[in-house]
C-alpha cells in the first residue's frame, strides 16, 4: 500500500535486515513486570569474546570419551534450510568449527519443510533455527524447551525446568513469576548448555515523514498501520 503516495515519495515503509549477536536466550526488550526483562536481569552467559582454551579443554574431554584419537576424527553434520543466507551463516559456523577445534563439519542444506520435519524427528547431529516470540513476555521463549512441549525439537528434558515453567504459569506476583523465569533460563543455558544463542535480528524501517502514527513493533505483527494517516 502506498497511501496515495507517488513513486518519488514512496521511500516509505523500506525495511532492512540487520543482525546482532545474541548473548542469551530470552530477547532482552521483552516486558519483565515494569521495565525490561533485560533491564531486570541482566545476563551474558556468552560473551562476545570466545575462550577456545576452554573450549579445548571440554573437547579434550570429550575426545577421550568418544575413544577417537584427535578431534578430526570427529565428525557432525550441520542441518540448514537451502537459503543463500543460511548457506553464509553455516559457512562460517564449519570454519570455527574446524579453525579452531578441528572438528569436521559437514554442511547439509535441505528445503524449509524438510529442515521442520528432520527437527520434529530429531534427525539431525546441529541445526540453525530460530523464533519470533508471539508475545512480550519471557515464556514465550522458554516455553519452547518444555519436556513434552509442541516445539521442543531438540529433545532436552529436565524435570527442574518444567517445575519452573509450571510454577510461573501459577504465580500470581509478577516478580516472583519473573525470577522463575529466569532461574530457567539461567538452567537451560549455564547447566545444560542445550542451546547456543547466534543472533538477534533488527529491522529498520524508512518513513516518509507524511506518515503519522506508523507504529513498529518487536513481537507478533512488525507494524500497525490502523491508527496511520498522511499529512497534507
Amino acid at each position: 500500500m502506498n497511501y496515495g503516495l507517488n513513486r518519488k515519495e514512496y521511500n516509505t515503509l523500506v525495511n532492512y535486515d540487520t543482525y546482532v549477536p545474541a548473548q542469551r536466550l530470552v530477547l532482552p526488550n521483552v516486558t519483565s513486570a515494569d521495565t525490561t526483562y533485560g533491564e531486570a536481569y541482566p545476563y551474558e552467559p556468552f560473551p562476545l569474546e570466545n575462550d577456545n582454551a576452554k573450549a579445548k579443554e571440554y573437547l579434550d574431554k570429550a575426545v577421550s570419551e568418544l575413544g577417537v584419537s584427535s578431534p578430526a576424527d570427529i565428525e557432525i553434520t550441520l542441518l540448514t534450510t537451502d537459503t543463500e543466507g543460511a548457506k553464509k551463516q553455516a559457512e562460517v559456523l564449519k570454519e570455527q568449527y574446524e579453525k579452531n577445534l578441528g572438528i569436521k563439519v559437514e554442511i547439509d542444506q535441505v528445503t524449509y519443510k524438510e529442515r521442520l520435519q528432520r527437527e520434529q524427528d530429531l534427525d539431525y547431529d546441529m541445526v540453525v533455527t530460530g523464533w519470533v516470540p508471539d508475545y512480550s513476555d519471557a515464556y514465550s521463549y522458554l516455553e519452547l524447551w518444555i519436556s513434552d512441549g509442541q516445539y521442543n525439537h531438540s529433545g532436552y528434558n529436565n524435570p527442574k525446568y518444567d517445575e519452573y515453567l509450571e510454577k510461573s504459569t501459577t504465580e500470581t506476583d509478577a516478580k516472583a513469576r519473573q525470577d522463575l523465569l529466569f532461574a530457567a533460563e539461567k538452567l537451560f543455558l549455564e547447566e545444560d548448555a542445550a542451546l547456543v544463542p547466534l543472533q538477534l535480528r533488527q529491522d529498520t524501517y524508512l518513513v516518509n515523514p507524511k506518515i503519522e502514527n506508523f507504529n513498529v513493533y518487536f513481537v507478533g505483527y512488525d507494524f500497525n498501520l490502523v491508527y496511520a494517516d498522511l499529512a497534507e
